[in-house]
């Protein structure tokens, strides 16, 4: 039986130094490797030896006949601070992505003062009310309390409140 090898050919990084000088050609010729890996007997050593030209050719080739997969292999990765809610709500829509955005959950949200007046009072009245409606829980503290009105707080937010996010997404 043959023996199964196996090589790690990308990495995602958060070196600036590379980030900077990865353009988005040099993102389309790994999509030209991945798609000769499909069509050559060649090793993946020859395969990224073969002229830039001929790749990128391959890769062009790939884009018009809607042979995307070949590019999802590079993920691009997106900070994003002072975006709006609604634009986050529709990232986290899309297909085939990652997401670290600040939560509304675990932490205090800020809007305009309006909204930050509003978050507040409600933010208060949802502590009353679950302390309430369970008096005699031992195991809701106050830390679970507060987390829970923060949660219900939050929907009194705009949805054009700015926020901040992480959002990677494959190259495809």
């Amino acid at each position: 039986m043959e023996e199964m090898t196996i090589k790690v050919v990308g990495i995602t990084t958060t070196d600036e130094r590379i980030i900077n000088n990865t353009t988005i050609k040099e993102l389309e010729k790994r999509g030209g490797h991945a798609a000769n890996i499909c069509y050559t007997q060649k090793s993946f050593g020859d395969i990224i030896k073969e002229p830039t030209e001929k790749t990128l050719e391959r890769a062009e080739g790939n884009k018009i006949n809607h042979h995307h997969s070949v590019f999802g292999h590079d993920t691009i990765q997106l900070y994003f601070e002072g975006i709006p809610k609604i634009i986050a709500m529709m990232l986290n829509n899309e297909h085939e992505y990652n997401t670290s955005e600040k939560s509304g959950r675990y932490t205090t949200m800020f809007g305009n003062e309006e909204e930050n007046k509003l978050y507040q009072k409600w933010q208060a009245i949802f502590e009353e009310e679950i302390k309430k409606a369970y008096p005699n829980e031992v195991y809701l503290t106050d830390k679970m309390i507060s987390k829970k009105a923060k949660e219900n707080a939050r929907y009194l937010l705009s949805i054009f409140m700015r926020t901040k996010m992480k959002y990677s997404t494959s190259f495809r």
